[in-house]
């Protein structure tokens, strides 16, 4: 057997692996695909007694609160009070400090006047 022979076997297996392997993602990618419609094909259920907070979604029993700035409703939890005017605002219309050992929360409008 020469040198030439052994490098086309050695050739035709690195390539008949590649080739599964591309056939192996291609079948995982259809599976994914398949997954994703099947789960966006089906309607989400109304749940109109029980609002749902804007950031975490999770159910309020009560109406919950609505941030100033972006008016979205958000649990008690998703709200932080504001260091300067001490209103509650969500994390997107807030800004946390992180330059002294205690985290501190202020809104937009007195972090930029």
């Amino acid at each position: 057997m020469n040198l030439s022979m052994c490098l086309d076997k050695s050739k035709s297996r690195t390539t008949s692996r590649n080739s599964k392997r591309v056939q192996s993602a291609q079948a995982t990618f259809a599976k994914m695909m398949l997954a994703a419609r099947q789960q966006s094909a089906a309607p989400a259920p109304i749940n109109n007694d029980k609002p749902a907070c804007h950031q975490c979604s999770r159910l309020m029993n009560d109406m919950g609160s609505r941030c100033p700035f972006c008016e979205h409703k958000f649990c008690h939890e998703c709200l932080q009070p504001c260091l300067s005017c001490n209103g509650l605002y969500c994390s997107a219309c807030s800004i946390m400090d992180y330059s002294t050992p205690v985290e501190r929360s202020q809104c937009i409008t007195c972090m930029f006047p």
